[in-house]
């Protein structure tokens, strides 16, 4: 048997939604839930509960922890709301208060994916397991999702890591090579001052460039949770120098066409690791079907209020067997020693967060994602 404070260590940082329309019911659990959670907000029926959790996801990026509903309510009875959240967030936790009078509704609830069933009157003994149960589960979930994330960042920066050897090697063997050139002109007595000034040049040139990249790296590793308002191009511009080298190595054609005005909040260096994601799969693809010529086409524009981001390669496509499957956990088509199948779902987590949506489909001889944002203006 659990008690309150083996709840407590789980539940002591979720934020709860609970809705309610019997007012002195509504009070009274209030009270009860707030001893166990960060934070509690209230709604009186399903309308304004649904649009509460919608405002909550719009100001703080994240979903409510918990929702905590009562079944029978004017305007949206709990079930409708249910459904309507789970259309938004298909893994959403809920917990679903009902009478005895509702059993004829509780079946409806467990198809729709609900387990977790708190009986009036509402007993102490009941809603410590319930809450240990749920609590435990989103607590066991943010660790893992954050395990991931930080397991993906770890192997994107082993690979960053070569990537600045080979990115500096060139500008440093050019530097090399000019600074030989001027003492071999020294020696013989041929060193005119119009080429110590064209190498001078061309040795800025190429420490600027090591200088861009290194900023570029630096500010991908530096850990930040702060939301920025940037363009499409701004973020698809890093993540280009990022990646020159591995799209050089592998001749991989790029073509941009980026709308300046296409705008969107978000945080920056989580949002560049999705971009790289979905370059990189590409690139593994041009190399497993060993295509002639290779071209990955970047496109963004405004639409109906979003801003729009496609990224399109000639990869050969998406077996249709697989193409819904592409974004859960633990998927991959790659061999058990090349693929932990987190990359993409890793990316529809972080996109999850800022509220943005993810589709792919096949178009001619490739793939097409899709990323749809809500614009922002500058």
């Amino acid at each position: 048997m659990y008690d309150f404070k083996d709840v407590f260590n789980y539940s002591k940082d979720l934020n709860v939604l609970y809705v309610e329309d019997d007012l002195p019911t509504l009070e009274a659990s209030k009270d009860v839930f707030e001893s166990f959670f960060a934070s509690v907000s209230i709604a009186t029926n399903g309308v304004e509960g649904l649009e509460k959790y919608i405002f909550y996801k719009e100001k703080t990026l994240n979903f409510y922890d918990v929702i905590i509903t009562d079944i029978n309510m004017p305007k949206k009875s709990g079930l409708e709301m249910i459904r309507d959240i789970k259309k938004l967030h298909p893994q959403q936790e809920i917990v679903v208060i009902s009478a005895y009078s509702d059993s004829d509704r509780l079946l409806e609830l467990i198809r729709e994916g609900i387990s977790n069933f708190i009986t009036k009157p509402i007993m102490p003994k009941q809603l410590i397991q319930i809450l240990y149960k749920v609590s435990q589960n989103v607590y066991s979930e943010k660790i893992k999702n954050n395990f991931l994330i930080e397991q993906t960042k770890l192997a994107t920066m082993g690979e960053m890591i070569d990537t600045i050897a080979h990115q500096w090697l060139g500008p440093i063997n050019l530097i090399k090579m000019q600074v030989e050139m001027l003492e071999m002109e020294i020696n013989d007595g041929s060193i005119k001052k119009e080429n110590i000034k064209d190498c001078s040049n061309k040795q800025i040139l190429q420490i600027n460039h090591v200088v861009e990249t290194l900023n570029e790296f630096r500010a991908f590793f530096r850990p930040s949770n702060d939301l920025n308002n940037v363009t499409y191009k701004d973020i698809v511009s890093s993540v280009l120098v990022l990646l020159k080298d591995n799209l050089l190595h592998n001749r991989v054609a790029v073509e941009l066409n980026l709308n300046d005005n296409a705008t969107v909040l978000i945080i920056v260096n989580e949002f560049k690791h999705v971009i790289m994601n979905i370059i990189n799969n590409a690139i593994d693809e041009f190399k497993n079907h060993k295509i002639q010529n290779p071209k990955i086409i970047i496109n963004s524009f405004l639409r109906d209020n979003n801003a729009v981001i496609e990224i399109i390669d000639n990869a050969g496509g998406i077996p249709k067997n697989i193409i819904d499957k592409i974004f859960e956990a633990n998927f991959t088509t790659k061999a058990s020693t090349k693929g932990t199948g987190i990359g993409l779902y890793l990316v529809s987590i972080i996109l999850q967060k800022i509220n943005a949506k993810i589709d792919v489909q096949n178009v001619v001889n490739g793939a097409k994602f899709i990323i749809t944002i809500k614009n922002n203006d500058i």
